[in-house]
């Protein structure tokens, strides 16, 4: 994982580069890993995360869809040093 920060100049500078624990093997938990988002405790958010926690078909759909892109998007999240969110 990389964390950056825009100088001045507004160029993007890195501060630290962390790898993700070896035993992040498992692509599923290197993503839980790379959570860094607060959960506002809002209705509307709630009520979204209660729809999905409903839905787990809807889930897997999803993550069927996304599989063959997921490694990709996942490399390039932690070398922008975002959130995986």
């Amino acid at each position: 994982m990389v964390l950056a920060q825009k100088s001045s100049t507004g160029q993007a500078t890195t501060l630290l580069y962390c790898p993700l624990p070896a035993a992040a093997d498992d692509l599923w938990q290197r993503i839980r890993l790379g959570f860094r988002l607060n959960t506002p405790e809002k209705p509307r958010v709630e009520r979204e995360i209660s729809w999905y926690a409903s839905h787990p078909d809807y889930l897997e759909r999803i993550e069927e869809r996304a599989l063959p892109y997921l490694y990709f998007i996942v490399e390039q999240v932690e070398q922008r040093g975002l959130p995986m969110e």
